[in-house]
Formats: structure tokens, sequence, C-alpha cells
């Protein structure tokens, strides 16, 4: 996968991240907290003012530094939607909850009794509070009552109280913009990768899933979302392209442009050097980055209608980016080829295409068209999952899987003329080099009930013989004809089908 995180700055206009509700309502809190820690503060300063108490200096000072620093931790949290920041801010929530705030309420109220007894160390009935709070310290003998203190002990459990719900506010506002739901698919998974440099396409949510609730972006109104906590997931990778959508809003290119323009600002802010992320048992497999990726581009740009589609797409990405660095020609060529030959058609669940995507981890499995593991997307997640989920594989090395780059219901010329014209070689895998499967391929069914063998055409006299039953049949040419019509209906239909979703894995 190759993470996208950029940051481009636009001298007309200035996009923030799109403050949520519940993002906003968490700086909020956050910002309170950072007052109380003032507060707090002040108040120590106060009690060793006006009474000399450094036990009740220590215990303020260090209380309010801690809600300060924590209050700080949240703003910065909401601000980013740094999934680190807040759960580092949940915790600290928690800790003033179990820790700081009950040692403030604790020591503040017996204070309180303590100054309203009037009296210190000569009282009789509460010389047991005299000790908790002095150790009997001679700094206490002789010391008039102050009603001050008391002031200053009641605004401590004042501001004890707040910042506990603060704190609890917080904490559980924290926990629920970090917390995520993941679906799971039913088959043995091999391996997973988060979303790489995908692009979605119109009213699809930005993490490829759908929903009946979509929540648009304020700025573009163009990127979709599920909810709060997807949106500002999201922004990092958002942002750049916001800009670009903004300024022409009527005239967002397709998906392969806006591919191209993400890949661009992420290579120009040293994405070069990122690998990617990829969960899986083996413990053998290449960390790949952008730079492996093969563009064949020598062979790519000897085809007319290759040169072509590149120059179109460079167009639209100036109209789109305003030349804001943009590499080359010769390093748009290779990102061009990088992305033909190693984008992924990204399907949901009902196999329609709904995104283009580049996963890094993916580019290193071979082709196959008898593959052990096909490519399956949970939104914009790729799985790569085994066929054949009770099949023991001995090797620990991922490389030794295959998946198909291409439909392989065609027989073996056609698929061989595909794969040469998209990916540059030659496929002979074992069902390729299997001539008979061919021949199964482009027979007729036996028409005897009970048998389940093949007719295989014979072109000089027009019939055939089944292998199963011996059965002869005198003409054959009807259902050849059928078989090519069938066949001229299917070659149309992918005309049809933009270039850019027809990437199947």
């Amino acid at each position: 996968m190759l993470p996208y995180e950029s940051l481009i700055s636009d001298s007309q206009k200035s996009l923030t991240a799109p403050c949520t509700r519940n993002h906003r309502l968490l700086q909020a809190l956050s910002q309170c907290q950072v007052v109380i820690g003032v507060i707090c503060w002040a108040l120590g300063a106060l009690y060793l003012l006006r009474q000399g108490l450094m036990s009740g200096l220590s215990l303020a000072i260090f209380s309010g530094l801690y809600f300060i620093i924590s209050g700080s931790v949240g703003i910065c949290g909401a601000a980013s939607c740094r999934r680190a920041l807040l759960v580092a801010y949940a915790t600290m929530c928690l800790h003033a909850l179990v820790l700081v705030v009950p040692a403030m309420l604790v020591y503040s109220s017996l204070a309180v009794h303590f100054h309203e007894d009037g009296c210190y160390v000569y009282c009789s009935h509460l010389t047991w509070t005299c000790k908790l709070l002095c150790q009997g310290s001679p700094g206490w003998q002789g010391l008039p009552p102050q009603s001050k203190g008391r002031v200053v002990d009641i605004g401590l459990i004042t501001t004890a109280v707040v910042e506990f719900l603060l704190a609890l506010s917080s904490a559980i506002l924290s926990f629920h913009l970090v917390c995520g739901s993941y679906r799971c698919l039913g088959s043995r998974i091999v391996g997973q990768l988060k979303n790489s440099v995908f692009i979605y396409e119109d009213q699809v949510l930005f993490d490829l899933f759908r929903c009946g609730y979509g929540l648009e972006c304020s700025s573009c109104e163009f990127a979709v979302y599920c909810n709060d906590h997807c949106q500002a997931k999201a922004w990092e990778t958002h942002r750049p392209e916001c800009i670009f959508i903004t300024r022409c809003p009527d005239s967002v290119p397709c998906g392969m442009v806006r591919l191209f323009s993400r890949i661009v600002v992420k290579l120009n802010n040293g994405g070069e050097n990122e690998g990617s992320w990829f969960r899986t048992d083996y413990s053998t497999y290449e960390r790949r980055l952008f730079k492996n990726l093969m563009s064949h581009q020598t062979r790519l740009f000897l085809e007319s209608k290759r040169i072509r589609e590149f120059a179109e797409c460079c167009y639209a990405l100036r109209s789109f980016m305003h030349s804001e660095n943009i590499p080359f020609s010769s390093g748009l060529m290779e990102i061009f080829g990088k992305i033909v030959v190693n984008a992924f058609s990204i399907l949901n669940d009902d196999l329609n295409p709904i995104g283009i995507g580049v996963y890094l981890n993916l580019s290193q499995l071979d082709h196959a068209c008898d593959a052990e593991n096909v490519v399956m997307f949970d939104g914009a997640r790729a799985l790569l999952n085994c066929l054949n989920p009770d099949h023991v594989d001995t090797s620990n090395d991922l490389r030794t899987h295959t998946i198909s780059y291409d439909s392989v219901i065609c027989e073996t010329e056609s698929r061989r003329r595909t794969l040469q014209s998209r990916y540059y070689f030659t496929c002979r895998c074992r069902r390729c080099l299997d001539l008979d499967l061919d021949a199964i391929a482009t027979s007729s069914k036996c028409a005897n009930s009970g048998c389940n063998g093949h007719v295989l055409l014979d072109v000089e006299t027009g019939g055939g013989r089944c292998d199963g039953c011996s059965k002869a049949v005198d003409d054959l040419w009807p259902s050849v004809n059928l078989m090519l019509k069938v066949e001229k209906q299917n070659d149309a239909l992918e005309e049809r089908i933009p270039e850019e979703m027809n990437i199947l894995s």
C-alpha cells in the first residue's frame, strides 16, 4: 500500500481540516480543561501566599499543570485528528478521573472542615485532621484562623468537580472518535492491505463503503463520507485534492487523472521512500516502494493508443493541478506506465468496479491463469484470499502465490493476447500449456442425458465425436456460430467499460 499524506499550500484559498461536530466539541472540552488547569495552578499559588502550606501548593500546582498538559494534548488531537493523540488524551483523562481529581477532593474537603473549626494544632476533636494535613509542622503553631484559606479550598473543590465532568466527557468522546468498526470476509485470508492510493467514484463513500447516510465535504462538496469519524480520518488524504476540486467544481476529471494527481502529490512529498503496510503470516515477502514498480515505459509508448491516452491524461492533469509541482514529461511517463501496469480495479460486493488503486505489495505477485488466490476488497482494503481454504501451503514465501491479472473464461489465445497488450508478457502457465483444456472449452455438451462427455469439433468434417460415449454428431457449426456470437457480445461489452475501471485483479 502506498499511504498518502501531504500538505499543499494555496495562496488564493486557505482550507482547514473539516471541523466535524464531535471534533469541535472535543476541542472545546480540551480548551475548558486548560482553563481549569490555569485556575487550579493559581489557587495553589494563592494557597502558598496566604497560608504557607507547601502540601497544598504541591498538590494544586501539580494538578493544574496536569490539566493544562492533558488539555493541550486534547486540543492538538482534535485539530489534527491524529489517532495517537486522541488515545493519549483519553488515557490522561482517565488518570485524572482515577487519581488526580479524587486526591484534590479528599485534601480540600478535609481542609474546609479544618478551617470551619477555627483552630489549628490546638483543636482537640480535629487533631487527626491537623496531623493529616500538616504532619505536626511547627509552621502551623500559633497561626490564627484565616477564612480566606477556606475560600481557596472551596475553589479547589469546585475546580475538581468541574474537571471530573470535563475529563469524563472528554474520555468518552475521545474513545468514540478513536474506535472504528471493520467488516470481515468469511474466506481464509492470506494477507491484508490497508487502503492504498485509490480513487473513489461519485457518491461512493471515501472508504468505498456504501450506506444510507452521506456526509459531503463542506469545501468541495464532492467527497462523501459515512460519518464524522470517517471524514476526519480521511482528511489528510483528501486535503490536497479538495483544493484542486474546489478550483474546478464543474470539471472534475475522471478517476485515472485523480489517481495520477494523488501519486504526483505523494511523490513530491517524499512518498517514493515510503513502503507499504501488509499484514500476513508469511515471513518472506518483498516490502515494495513505488519506485520498484514496473512501468514498461519503452514498450508502452510505442503504441499510438497509449500515447494518445497519455497526452489526454497530462492535459487534464495540468488543468486539474494548475501545473503545481508537476514533474517533467519523462517523470509523468514513468508514473503513467506504473499506473497502467499495476493498477487494480476496486470492486464492491457485487463485483462491480467502484474505484481504481495502486497496491504496492500486490504487484509482486505473478500471474497464472489457474491462480490459487484471488484479490477481494473490503471497501478500499485489499484482501488476498486463498481459493481453496483446505490447501496446505508448506512454503513461507508469499511470492510463491499467484493471482490472475485477467478474466480466465476466455480461451488461451485470447488470454495471451490480452496479457501481452496490457502487461507485455506471454503467459506460459499450466493452463495455457494444456491444449486439451482449450478443446474442451470450445466443445459441445453430449446430447446423451447420462453422459458428461464433450463433443470436440472436427474442422474438416464439421462434425465431432463424444469423448465419453463415442456418439457421433454430424453438424456442430450451429453450436460454433452461437459461441462466436456470444464471444462478440462479450467483446462489445468490454469495449464500453472505461479501461481505467477494467483493470481487474
